[in-house]
């Protein structure tokens, strides 16, 4: 339930007319400006700063594929599949070929503008799912602002520019991590598995918040569409071909090392200047992950740990695996749920067990991170210098895993126990356990209410 503090009563004193005109004249410049910006690029092929060239690339194309019975996976068949194709596929699930099958009819151009509003629309859904993770209310004017802003972030303006699925897989996050009733839990789980380097990680931050029975139905969902879409390949190309496409085509965009590359085994490889194999990033990931699970399990038994547990949950998929700092939109609802309301103010509010100068302090460097003006050379053309983006690329990653591990550090530093401070199921289910456990008459009348 939305709960209001000095923000929202600050913003009632506008007249409601006049906020509903302003909130939708910001929505509106913004959606002009981001798609007149988009629009104006050379859809050519290739990998240069091209508008929509992923889903071009990573969506329309490989589902063009899968029906005309080519293998996607294979770099050589896809690529001269068509010319018009600027990069190979890359090793996601094909559940993500099947979620781009409605755009494989019609002509390039057409498919290519349909995905750009629908992404558009997703961001204004996941705009409101984010006042709802950040115990706002929900109303016109809210959800417009929040929509102007998504636009005007380094990560949701490159990853829609860009044609990629950062959005709709920020709300399979949302659904996976915060939704209450199972069907939609399992929904977000299959979504996300559409990518399993985003996946993958999701589904363990899921088990960790007690959400198993979904995970596996969601899992099995994922795994039955996958093989069923892998059977029309297998029976074109021959099993073989379609097992060693995937142990062939383990490349990414950008190598280990890259500026582009937020995820830690990629910031420890630039730290050390190394450039190790793929054995290093899988053993970081699994130790990111184990370390993940364990803390949210700990912050979970904090009174004050609720929001940096799920704030956790929404970064750690950024974190393992290979990332770039456009698939950082999904970690914009941690921001929102460490801006939470409470009357005594956000810096004042236990983060774990810190105190409330941390929370303020991740709250700083995420909001460095998602507007980063520094960091919209690739999508806006600001900047040319060169050394001015390795520098922000650098600052950018450097800043969200820094938080990132302060809230994993929060599980470890120990706090007395404050009250929640808006409630919520893991504050009541903690104050009825603590009824309960009581001895004798004061058992006996809590088990009467």
């Amino acid at each position: 339930m939305a709960t209001e503090d000095w923000l929202e009563r600050t913003v009632d004193r506008v007249p409601r007319l006049l906020r509903i005109v302003l909130a939708i004249g910001f929505a509106a410049f913004s959606l002009i400006h981001h798609s007149s910006a988009t629009m104006a690029r050379d859809p050519g092929p290739g990998r240069g700063d091209v508008a929509l060239a992923d889903v071009r690339d990573a969506g329309i194309f490989p589902a063009r594929a899968w029906i005309d019975g080519v293998n996607p996976w294979d770099p050589d068949a896809f690529t001269a599949y068509d010319e018009r194709i600027g990069q190979t596929f890359p090793v996601y699930s094909p559940v993500h070929i099947a979620l781009h099958l409605p755009f494989a009819a019609g002509p390039l151009e057409g498919s290519r503008e349909a995905y750009y509003w629908m992404s558009m629309g997703l961001a204004g859904l996941l705009a409101a799912m984010l006042l709802r993770v950040g115990h706002r209310r929900i109303t016109l004017e809210s959800s417009a602002v929040v929509f102007g802003a998504l636009l005007w972030t380094h990560p949701g303006s490159l990853s829609l520019v860009a044609g990629q699925s950062g959005v709709p897989l920020a709300i399979a996050g949302v659904l996976t991590l915060t939704a209450s009733t199972p069907i939609a839990v399992v929904l977000g789980i299959v979504l996300a598995l559409s990518k399993p380097t985003f996946g993958v990680p999701l589904v363990v931050m899921a088990l960790a918040r007690g959400r198993s029975r979904s995970v596996v139905i969601g899992a099995a969902i994922a795994g039955a569409i996958s093989l069923a879409m892998l059977l029309r390949l297998t029976a074109a190309n021959g099993l073989r071909s379609v097992v060693s496409s995937f142990t062939d085509n383990l490349d990414v965009t950008a190598p280990i090392g890259s500026p582009k590359r937020v995820d830690l085994a990629s910031a420890a490889a630039r730290l050390l200047d190394a450039r190790p194999g793929v054995l290093f990033e899988i053993t970081v990931a699994a130790v990111v992950l184990v370390l993940a699970f364990v803390a949210i399990r700990r912050l979970h038994r904090h009174d004050a740990g609720d929001d940096a547990a799920l704030a956790l949950a929404f970064c750690i998929p950024s974190v393992v695996f290979f990332h770039g700092s456009w698939d950082l939109v999904t970690a914009i609802p941690a921001l929102a749920v460490l801006t939470r309301p409470c009357a005594r103010g956000i810096a004042l509010r236990p983060l774990g067990g810190f105190g409330g100068w941390v929370r303020a302090a991740v709250v700083a460097l995420f909001v460095y991170v998602f507007v980063n003006p520094w960091g919209r050379r690739w999508s806006e053309g600001l900047y040319d210098d060169r050394l001015t983006a390795l520098l922000a690329a650098r600052l950018r990653t450097g800043f969200f895993l820094i938080a990132v591990g302060l809230l994993i550090a929060s599980a470890w530093c120990p706090s007395p126990h404050v009250p929640s401070p808006h409630g919520g199921e893991g504050g009541e289910r903690r104050r009825r356990t603590r009824q309960l456990s009581t001895p004798g008459r004061h058992r006996r009348r809590t088990q009467g209410d």
